[in-house]
């Protein structure tokens, strides 16, 4: 049963629990600037940040939501981004959340290796237009999905 309460909480609020994406990255910068875009595109997506893979894999253990997306620099250090993707896709909970690899690595036999792995790729952009635009067109496929 629906009740009138509910509507309203659905009119006001057509998507309760926001976007939540994780941003993994050894670059406080690159984080930032990341947020930042995302925060133009949409100021109701959470952005989480951590700063390499041991981190990452510690927050996902505590909090109960799970991020919509994660973003994964390739190289950091403690865990570099493949080996937290090799982590993620061996934990049943956290296999399925989408991951995407955002690096400034060109090496096809990396590229390679997160994409068996199931992660898509964003190389770095050069500015920070290119990075709204191609965050936008991540997070309007997955709000349309």
């Amino acid at each position: 049963m629906t009740l009138l309460s509910d509507i309203r909480l659905i009119l006001i609020y057509p998507n309760p629990i926001p976007m939540i994406i994780l941003i993994v990255d050894d670059d406080s910068e690159d984080i930032e600037l990341f947020c930042d875009a995302i925060e133009e595109i949409d100021s109701g997506i959470s952005c989480v940040e951590a700063y390499n893979g041991v981190e990452a894999l510690k927050i996902l253990q505590r909090d109960s939501l799970l991020p919509d997306y994660i973003f994964l620099d390739i190289n950091m250090p403690f865990m570099n981004g493949q080996k937290c993707l090799a982590e993620l896709r061996r934990n049943d909970v956290f296999s399925n959340i989408p991951v995407i690899m955002y690096s400034t690595t060109t090496d096809k036999k990396q590229i390679e290796e997160c994409e068996a792995m199931g992660a898509s790729f964003l190389i770095k952009p050069n500015s920070y237009e290119t990075l709204v635009n191609s965050l936008r067109s991540i997070i309007v496929d997955k709000i349309n999905s």
